[in-house]
């Protein structure tokens, strides 16, 4: 049966190998541990176009922590990050577990979630055992379907071998891994290998909804570790940010797929154009092949934004008046994208499922299958209101003082080490 354990990522070639070698090693000559909270992070950072990279660079900054962090990238992008991380020790991801790197870590904690980006750390994670406290899995989405095809190449042979072996008590065929599944599906969402191969001694998920797919995918597995709760934080504000003169612009960011209602989206905007001129703003990665593909590009009241940079998509996200972030079905995932809309002060527009449907009075909330009406009346009162956004408690019991607690509150739970 086939196990994925002998798995490894492309080795570099020995000269860049010897390379980052000696990088590591100087990073770790020239600067001390550090004498603040001490854990390893293990994930992805910019420039790699996951949310997850921005998630890691900036909500685990924190004033009494010094992290190790080991990202694969260039080394580059590495110097670069940790020219941002002034308390972190930024070191390349074959760093993880050399002697004394670990040593002094409450907890080594790996990020994941489903894409290609995360098949390098978990190969990395799950090399390195008895070293750096307890193991955390930090799980940003309940579906990894995603992150196994892309470590085994789209091999559809192995894709089922391996899944038949962690999911015997499951009848599926491998294109229902595929397939939009609703929070009672059966359908295996790729846990279990997760937390076979990485033996953790805890699961940390954003939201209640992404807990239960998660608690639903191991039952009747054994060896399940604990799951906790945390959540997506949302920033701070930052300083002069305003609302913008009023010019009935809707915004839509992140990359556009199936089950983000786009359709609905785009028929809501042509009733609401149809009354008063507006202009929908389309921003994210890889948003201009969709648009290109559908013909959005020719439509004169959208405009098209491809794979903006970190600092150009929150400045998009400052000139719109409000929003739209709708799921019909979501996996568990939380969204960064709300998160920074919400810091900014915007009125945002969700489907009420998922983690959004924990975000109370911050957010307007519209059925899953809301259709083009319904969303055109929502969008209609909040561009003739363009109000802050609800703050509520919501916005403090989630903002970044409030994580980093949380955070430390895991690690300081029975048996972290501390």
């Amino acid at each position: 049966m086939l196990t994925g354990r002998s798995w490894r990522p492309p080795e570099p070639e020995p000269a860049e190998a010897a390379r980052r070698l000696a990088w590591a090693e100087g990073a770790l000559a020239g600067k001390g541990p550090g004498d603040g909270l001490r854990f390893a992070l293990v994930g992805p950072l910019p420039p790699a176009a996951t949310g997850i990279a921005h998630f890691g660079a900036t909500y685990f900054q924190a004033p009494g922590w010094a992290p190790d962090v080991y990202a694969p990238g260039s080394l580059d992008s590495l110097a670069a990050q940790a020219e941002r991380w002034p308390s972190a020790r930024v070191l390349p991801l074959e760093a993880l577990g050399a002697p004394g790197t670990l040593d002094a870590d409450v907890a080594c904690v790996l990020q994941m979630g489903n894409s290609a980006h995360h098949v390098e750390t978990l190969a990395a994670f799950t090399r390195v055992r008895g070293a750096g406290g307890r193991r955390i899995v930090y799980l940003h989405d309940a579906q990894l379907v995603r992150l196994w095809t892309a470590r085994f190449g789209s091999d559809p042979f192995r894709i089922r071998r391996f899944y038949r072996e962690h999911y015997p008590d499951r009848t599926f065929g491998l294109m229902d891994l595929y397939m939009p599944q609703d929070a009672e599906s059966a359908t295996p969402r790729g846990i279990r290998p997760l937390v076979a191969l990485t033996a953790p001694d805890l699961l940390v998920v954003n939201n209640a909804f992404c807990a239960d797919l998660v608690r639903r995918d191991l039952d009747g597995w054994g060896g399940a570790p604990p799951i906790r709760q945390l959540f997506h934080p949302i920033p701070a504000r930052p300083n002069g940010v305003q609302q913008p003169p009023r010019r009935r612009r809707v915004g839509h960011f992140g990359a556009i797929g199936n089950g983000k209602r786009i359709e609905v989206l785009l028929e809501a905007m042509g009733q609401v154009t149809a009354q008063e001129p507006a202009t929908l703003v389309l921003a994210g990665y890889e948003v201009g092949r969709f648009a290109h593909r559908h013909g959005l590009d020719r439509l004169p009241w959208i405009e098209i934004h491809d794979s903006p940079p970190d600092d150009r998509l929150t400045a998009l996200m400052e000139s719109v008046d409000v929003g739209v972030q709708m799921r019909s079905q979501t996996q568990g995932e939380s969204s960064g994208v709300v998160a920074q809309l919400l810091s900014l002060g915007r009125p945002v527009i969700v489907s009420r499922t998922g983690g959004f449907a924990e975000l109370g009075d911050a957010v307007t909330m519209v059925d899953p299958e809301a259709g083009p009406r319904e969303v055109a009346e929502a969008l209609e009162a909040a561009l003739r209101d363009p109000h802050d956004a609800k703050a509520g408690d919501v916005l403090r019991s989630h903002g970044l003082e409030a994580f980093h607690r949380a955070f430390e509150a895991l690690l300081d739970a029975p048996g972290s080490g501390r």
